[in-house]
């Protein structure tokens, strides 16, 4: 019996606490097994974070407005990715991650 191989999007995105970092596939291994590498994502010049006095040491009043520049890293950090049990969960050294069509990363600047 063959096992099919489910297409996967581009993007894996770390989710730690209420950051995310992108991850691009590189390697389907099976249905269950995937390897990503870690991103280059530099935060775009045009976002300025408006910081109000506030929370730890202020508090960034645009903090969803960022946005990023992305580029393949040949060097950056290679996890590999198992499919959980529950949920259709993924995660790849005790850390969870979800597919996406399209690279996003994001900086809590209130934490």
């Amino acid at each position: 019996m063959k096992t099919e191989i489910p297409a996967f999007a581009p993007f894996a995105i770390e989710c730690v606490g209420s950051d995310c970092h992108c991850y691009e596939v590189i390697r389907v291994i099976s249905a269950s097994t995937v390897e990503v590498r870690r991103m280059k994502a530099t935060l775009s010049k045009s976002f300025v974070p408006d910081i109000a006095v506030g929370g730890f040491v202020g508090h960034c009043r645009n903090n969803h407005d960022q946005s990023y520049d992305f580029e393949s890293d040949p060097s950056g950090y290679i996890v590999r990715l198992r499919r959980g049990k529950a949920r259709d969960s993924w995660k790849g050294s005790g850390r969870h991650f979800y597919f996406s069509d399209r690279p996003h990363e994001f900086r809590d600047f209130n934490f």
